[in-house]
């Protein structure tokens, strides 16, 4: 609501179904406060099976959690969105709607991310991590770390877009590889932006990373 502002420190706001006109979760408006804390988790056991709940905010949240109990669908509606931790899909989708993410916490998916033409943007200022049962299909990743441990692959991901490389380290193995799909491209790369594993490309990509910025 305009001239509210938003604090949240902790606990969770859990969105059980979509509601009217399936409103979801809308947080527009407002004045950002103090996001230091807490849990939007969409989705629980009680949640009828099927239900694709919307997210609609302009303000930022702490942690984001898809399906706890009963697999929904999650979709970003309208506004990018910005998480200042965690970001974990325990089943269900999480469809990004060709909006961006950007978060600064780790990045767990066990069920399945729909990017579309967005962008999700790992921004943290210690080590991030993206994990999960699932293979990650992002569509642009830009990697803009500023700690000194960067962001490691804990579970195979896949880029069918741009990979960015503005600030920090990326770090992948044989096992929690890399793959560039056909189309992908490496965009801008920072002097202090590093890929150090394995890349795989497929089909008809064709891309160099700049001279001295090589995968290591």
């Amino acid at each position: 609501e305009v001239g509210s502002t938003f604090n949240m420190s902790g606990g969770t706001i859990i969105i059980r179904r979509p509601g009217a006109g399936n409103l979801g979760y809308v947080n527009t408006g407002g004045t950002v406060g103090a996001v230091t804390g807490g849990t939007l988790q969409m989705g629980d056991a009680s949640t009828p099976a099927a239900q694709t709940i919307q997210i609609n905010a302009s303000v930022p949240i702490y942690n984001l959690v898809v399906s706890n109990g009963v697999a929904v669908t999650a979709q970003l509606a309208t506004n990018s969105l910005t998480v200042k931790n965690n970001v974990t899909i325990n089943s269900g989708i999480l469809n990004a709607n060709a909006l961006n993410i950007t978060l600064a916490g780790n990045w767990t998916n066990s069920g399945t991310f729909t990017a579309s033409t967005g962008t999700v943007t790992f921004n943290g200022t210690v080590a991030q991590q993206i994990i999960g049962a699932s293979t990650t299909t992002f569509n642009n990743l830009t990697i803009a770390n500023t700690s000194v441990t960067g962001v490691t692959l804990i579970a195979p991901s896949a880029i069918s877009g741009i990979l960015t490389l503005s600030d920090g380290y990326f770090y992948t193995d044989n096992i929690n590889l890399l793959t560039m799909n056909a189309g992908s491209s490496v965009g801008a790369v920072s002097n202090n932006s590093f890929v150090y594993g394995p890349v795989a490309k497929i089909g008809s990509t064709n891309f160099t990373f700049p001279v001295g910025k090589d995968v290591e």
